[in-house]
């Protein structure tokens, strides 16, 4: 099933980029193309928003439309709620994270404000929303709304590094997972430490592209993603506002087996004006109208496709995102809940570019305090960050794959076949020789060649090759991988013992 999620969401304040109007403008054009198809959508008002009727009277209440929370704070909200604004004066919103999200705000504080969301949403619409979004919703949040309000379904950004001050890094890369209570960005490994809400991840990151996009001078990692509106910094050649690039992404959607769900948030918030996004937005309600009618994807509204999700996925299932570009840049991204991985594949070299652990232990900087600047950080256990630890003699970090003494390079193929509804293998192919890698929701399992981690700059995470496994310590938490294979420290290696290599990523919790 591919299923396409289109999540406008919605503020009415915003003075020092957007003028009401503009905000207005854009609200009514969204609408209306939404309902020229009458496409399932789902608009999330902010509480400035929804708390005035000017701006609820211009969304219909249709069976097709699901009408939601962005959880974004503004001034008054925040000082109603008895807290502190920390903004500059003459603001009423401001985007910083110590400012606008949940985790800016004590636990008790934060529960103050949904308290206040919640009952102002009731009042408005007559019952409880069940879909409550925004780029950062904390799992004390997350944790509370579920319990005492029932909300049934969630979605933060995608995968990203400091963009916009908000940097989350080593997530569930894309469709939805079920958060843990220690970590609002880590899968629950057990019932017990679940929070039965399932978080949806947004925007539709370029499953290739994305991972690598650099910094840009002032705002972090650049951006390619479905969001239509086309920033005059962003690459035209890419992103939502291109047609073509459009066409590829839901191609690649359809094209691969995604084990569970294939997914993407497709939308835009009404800040961004009319006049910037109304080329790609009108372009891909067009395109959503085509394939929907041939049966190629499934349009849903958020809580719509939480109800599913819910229905068959009591604990969080493995996924598959795979996507090959027209250069050869293979990319698959697995994951689970014990873990993610990325293998990678182009025209040099082969790699496992990321490889992080997922374990609910691992507690969210903002449980229990508030994050006190402009920068949200939020993360996982780094086994491998190709991104962050950069390149080595002009090709990427990661682990590498050896045949004979020799590194896999030149052109890269990439065959993905299906074990099972949770296990893949990859078969890399190149002139060195050819390697499998098993993919199950507790090991990867590596058969035909030797592999070894190529660190560069990576000053994150501390990792020691031992006769038996390997430790990994980062950000002062650590877990020891058992594997299969025979260690050469001194090189950094580890080769084949009868036959193959497996690092065993699960953890026994006891």
């Amino acid at each position: 099933m591919n299923i396409i999620n289109i999540v406008n969401f919605i503020r009415s304040e915003e003075e020092y980029r957007t003028s009401k109007e503009e905000l207005i403008e854009t609200l009514e054009n969204q609408v209306a193309l939404v309902q020229k198809y009458n496409h399932p959508a789902t608009f999330l008002f902010q509480h400035d928003a929804f708390t005035k009727p000017e701006w609820v009277k211009r969304v219909p209440r249709t069976e097709n439309i699901e009408i939601g929370v962005w959880l974004e704070l503004n001034r008054s909200l925040i000082e109603r709620a008895g807290c502190e604004w920390k903004g500059l004066p003459e603001r009423t919103w401001q985007y910083f994270s110590h400012i606008d999200l949940t985790c800016g705000y004590t636990p008790e504080e934060r529960k103050r404000i949904i308290d206040i969301v919640m009952s102002d949403f009731k009042d408005v619409f007559g019952s409880y929303p069940k879909t409550v979004g925004s780029w950062i919703i904390d799992a004390v949040s997350l944790e509370y709304m579920r319990e005492k309000y029932g909300v049934s379904a969630s979605l933060n950004c995608k995968d990203q590094w400091l963009t916009d001050g908000y940097s989350l890094w080593g997530g569930y890369y894309n469709q939805a997972y079920y958060p843990c209570k220690n970590n609002m960005f880590c899968p629950a490994q057990t019932k017990d430490e679940q929070i039965d809400l399932p978080v949806f991840r947004m925007l539709g990151s370029d499953p290739v592209r994305q991972y690598d996009c650099a910094l840009s001078e002032d705002n972090g990692q650049n951006v390619i993603t479905l969001e239509c509106y086309l920033h005059p910094k962003m690459d035209p050649r890419f992103g939502g506002s291109n047609e073509e690039w459009t066409r590829w992404f839901l191609d690649q959607m359809q094209k691969y087996d995604p084990l569970s769900f294939s997914y993407a948030q497709a939308g835009q918030e009404n800040p961004f004006r009319w006049s910037g996004q109304k080329k790609g937005f009108t372009m891909q309600m067009r395109l959503f109208d085509e394939l929907a009618r041939e049966g190629k994807i499934k349009l849903m509204t958020v809580s719509d496709t939480a109800d599913m999700y819910r229905s068959r996925y009591p604990m969080t299932p493995a996924s598959v995102t795979e996507a090959e570009t027209p250069e050869n840049q293979h990319g698959v991204w697995y994951c689970c809940k014990n873990y993610r991985t990325y293998v990678y594949g182009d025209n040099d070299c082969a790699r496992i570019k990321d490889l992080t652990l997922f374990d609910e232990d691992y507690k969210e900087r903002y449980l229990t305090d508030n994050c006190k600047d402009s920068k949200a950080f939020y993360d996982n256990l780094h086994l491998v960050d190709s991104y962050r630890w950069g390149r080595e003699n002009g090709r990427p970090s990661g682990i590498k794959f050896i045949k004979d003494g020799q590194e896999f390079e030149g052109k890269i193929t990439v065959k993905t076949e299906k074990i099972n509804d949770s296990a893949i293998t990859l078969t890399l192919t190149s002139k060195t020789g050819e390697a499998t890698v098993e993919l199950t929701e507790g090991d990867i399992t590596v058969k035909g060649c030797s592999m070894g981690w190529i660190f560069a700059n990576n000053t994150m995470s501390q990792i020691a090759l031992n006769d038996s496994s390997v430790t990994l310590v980062y950000n002062g938490f650590k877990r020891e991988i058992p594997i299969h294979g025979t260690v050469d420290k001194d090189a950094g290696l580890i080769h084949p013992k009868d036959g193959y290599i497996t690092l065993k990523l699960e953890k026994q919790h006891v």
